[in-house]
């Protein structure tokens, strides 16, 4: 039977076998068949049953096509707008660009001042390669780039912030398109600061109270080394510590700069009497909202001095502050010279106060939530990182678990070494160890512990 041709798009019906069928073309082009159905599924017979069923899948097809159109149009006007956009963008104003886009992140000016320092060495990767158009930066430029970084010898920490930076702009200019996104982060290893000994803090402070030792605004500065070892302040919080944070009821109440966003409750700690006594000498100086006001100014416009004297404080009393790293790949960099230099990894610091702050409370047998709240971490883990415990300190809470946990075996006796009693407990005597453990020791505590036996054994 010949085909009743009908409206071109709206395909044909015709009978095979008794049974009308329709023949059409969909959006992608492709022909398909069906036997017309009436509303309880059975083959329609009649032609104007027939026509009725195909005029309402017409327009449903219709509808489909049309959305399908303009998801298509859309697309396209996206994409020009893509392309209209990464035209405009010149690589010599990249910086200034990301600087004037309000979908930009709201950095504060030291994280602004390093992405643009890592910005601009890209660029000048790029002028290098005499690449002058953003649209001829690809994925295996930014990967050359970020392989020859590493090949400097720089570390996992500052490869990853350029890596970072440069997606974080990129992906702000360009959205999807940047050629950054791919690139994986490197595993980072942490070399942390060192925690000072009570002989080193002694030896600190003689220094400082040494008339022939010199260093810019000394009574502001020993302060300052009290506020770090007395509060474990970040050298920020110490340098700018006001007088409004001090209370009526002997205490002081703050927020540290570095969580004022993340921590919603004030940090409130007493006065210990050497710092009541310091700030009724700073007193005498007293002139603007802050307590060390020499300090504080020099440390809007050159922090990096106040590290220096530090440093310097530091090595005269006897601390070296710097070590070789850990790490062998770490070892040696290369300057911007091309010259190969051993690198020395900082361990001592003004920082290295919060660590002794934290160490020596944890040692003495203070809570780390207690001790969390008071340093002002986000959460105990970074207060676990914070403390250092010796080897002395791992043996003498090993050598505190009580042997009576362990007297069900009828092998342990008071007089053997611990060590010995512990490699001769049978399965029942472990598991009260292991209680005891969990219920009196920290997560940190209970790792240290644990590789100091396996070493033992």
């Amino acid at each position: 039977m010949a085909k009743d041709r009908r409206l071109k798009g709206t395909g044909t019906i015709f009978k095979r076998n008794g049974k009308f069928v329709h023949q059409y073309s969909d959006i992608d082009g492709k022909v398909k068949t069906i036997t017309l159905k009436d509303e309880c599924g059975k083959p329609v017979t009649l032609r104007a049953k027939a026509d009725a069923i195909v005029a309402e899948l017409t327009r449903e097809r219709q509808k489909i096509e049309f959305i399908e159109n303009r998801l298509e149009y859309m697309a396209q006007v996206a994409g020009s707008r893509k392309i209209i956009q990464r035209s405009r963008i010149k690589l010599s104003e990249l910086w200034e660009t990301y600087l004037r886009n309000p979908n930009r992140p709201d950095s504060g000016k030291l994280t602004l001042k390093r992405n643009e320092l890592y910005c601009r060495k890209f660029l000048s990767f790029l002028a290098e390669k005499k690449i002058d158009s953003i649209d001829d930066i690809t994925f295996d430029t930014a990967a050359t780039f970020m392989t020859n970084l590493w090949s400097t010898g720089i570390s996992p920490k500052t490869y990853n912030y350029y890596l970072q930076t440069l997606k974080l702009v990129f992906k702000t200019l360009l959205q999807d398109d940047s050629p950054f996104r791919n690139i994986k982060a490197k595993t980072a290893t942490t070399e942390s600061r060192k925690p000072f000994t009570p002989e080193q803090v002694s030896a600190i402070f003689k220094t400082l109270d040494d008339d022939n030792y010199h260093i810019l605004h000394k009574p502001q500065m020993r302060i300052l080394f009290l506020l770090g070892l007395c509060f474990g302040l970040r050298m920020h919080d110490a340098a700018c510590f006001r007088w409004d944070y001090i209370q009526g009821d002997g205490t002081v109440k703050f927020k540290a700069r570095k969580t004022i966003k993340t921590m919603k409750q004030y940090i409130v700690l007493p006065i210990p009497s050497i710092l009541e006594e310091q700030f009724k000498i700073a007193e005498t100086w007293k002139r603007n909202e802050y307590i060390l006001p020499d300090v504080a100014e020099r440390y809007g416009y050159n922090s990096s001095g106040i590290s220096t004297d530090v440093d310097k404080l530091l090595r005269s009393a006897g601390i070296q502050t710097k070590e070789q790293p850990v790490e062998t790949r770490r070892m040696f960099y290369i300057n911007s010279q091309g010259e190969t230099k051993q690198r020395r990894i900082g361990r001592y610091s003004f920082h290295s106060f919060r660590h002794t702050f934290c160490t020596i409370a944890a040692s003495s047998g203070k809570d780390l939530s207690l001790i969390r709240s008071i340093v002002g971490h986000s959460n105990v883990a970074m207060t676990e990182h914070y403390t250092h415990y010796t080897l002395e300190a791992k043996k003498s809470v090993i050598e505190s678990i009580p042997l009576a946990v362990m007297t069900n075996s009828p092998r342990i006796s008071a007089e053997i070494p611990l060590i010995t009693a512990f490699q001769q407990a049978d399965t029942e005597a472990l598991a009260k160890v292991i209680n005891y453990l969990e219920s009196n020791l920290s997560d940190k505590q209970k790792r240290e512990i644990l590789e100091l036996l396996v070493e033992s054994f």
